[in-house]
């Protein structure tokens, strides 16, 4: 799927005239990433996805501990299952790499993992109880600073990993309501003064609200498409994991990826010719639309050119026999490009 990060956060870098933005370097709306998860199992109450940088898998957790626990790899294509367990929040700890995360019974837990990297099915606690500031709250993980932070009704809440000893709780400010912030959710990404994430579920928009996590106070926001504005999402069902956003939708039974933050490869960058890339992920063609004539060029992910086209208006383009995984289509007039993904 999208990013592909071994042992330690790895930036790609791709020879295509630009440099790798910003951590902060948003869409004003954010884009879909061509990643989904299929799921198979579950229900309704799916609170997290994580992602296993080492073993490059993702996993699938659910409320309720009724329905199996998911693992998918780097396409999302379902790998495993294991017994549920009753999660909340759910992390990859880069510090110990592990799989832990909070449960309903307000246990810090730590899965037992499979040498093949699949979830084992149980858990043990270390050191012991947390305590997040409700029963169904889902914790995230800053593995900066070793904390946990827990989100609940316009106050953040914390402790430290090592022996769960509570922070401050710190007020959030800059909002003129948190009414339809979605109380038991948020998630912690890597940007200094953008830390804390929520997700503001209201009838008409939907958005990414960003926090400093020293003090609370609002800082950027970034809507998400308003086709989703008639999706409604219950429990969890709002995570982030290998810098993709994962909503989940019910109705189709998948975590669908949108991104947020805006690279040199990042997709519906090229308005000025490239029109569109669908479907999305593909499987053997790719419709490929543009305003004028030009040479693309497809790259993989190591920035090696597999095939050169030259293209005017809407054409279609065989990639069937593409290894699976993440490619980039280059327009030889700006040298940017834009992703798609063979399944």
């Amino acid at each position: 799927m999208k990013k592909t990060i071994l042992l330690s956060t790895l930036l790609l870098t791709l020879n295509i005239q630009s440099t790798i933005a910003q951590c902060d370097n948003f869409y004003s709306i954010a884009v879909p990433s061509g990643d989904t998860l299929h799921c198979t199992g579950g229900d309704m109450y799916r609170t997290a996805v994580a992602f296993n940088p080492v073993k490059q898998l993702y996993y699938s957790v659910n409320a309720g501990g009724s329905a199996y626990d998911e693992v998918f790899n780097i396409n999302g294509q379902k790998v495993g299952s294991s017994i549920a367990v009753d999660w909340r929040g759910l992390w990859w700890n880069p510090n110990q790499n592990v799989i832990e995360g909070n449960t309903w019974d307000n246990y810090f837990a730590v899965d037992s993992l499979q040498s093949n990297g699949h979830l084992g099915g149980t858990i043990y606690t270390f050191p012991g109880n947390t305590t997040p500031p409700n029963v169904q709250s889902a914790g995230t993980y800053d593995p900066s600073q070793n904390l946990i932070y827990y989100y609940y009704n316009g106050t953040l809440y914390g402790e430290s990993r090592t022996g769960l000893v509570d922070i401050t709780p710190i007020t959030l400010t800059g909002l003129a309501s948190f009414t339809d912030v979605i109380s038991h959710s948020l998630f912690y990404y890597d940007c200094p003064g953008k830390e804390i994430v929520l997700f503001e579920n209201g009838s008409l928009n939907k958005r990414l609200l960003f926090f400093n996590k020293s003090t609370g106070a609002f800082s950027a926001a970034v809507l998400l498409p308003s086709s989703l504005g008639s999706i409604t999402y219950t429990g969890g069902s709002f995570s982030f994991a290998n810098d993709i956003v994962w909503l989940y939708n019910f109705s189709i039974n998948k975590w669908v990826g949108y991104d947020f933050i805006q690279s040199s490869v990042g997709i519906n960058e090229l308005k000025q010719n490239i029109v569109s890339i669908y479907p999305n992920p593909t499987n053997s063609t790719l419709n490929i639309e543009v305003k004028e004539q030009t040479q693309i060029s497809i790259l993989n992910i190591l920035s090696e050119v597999v095939k050169t086209e030259t293209i005017n208006g809407t054409s279609k383009l065989d990639v069937s026999n593409l290894n699976a995984g993440v490619y980039f289509i280059q327009d030889a007039k700006s040298g940017k490009a834009i992703k798609f993904i063979k399944e």
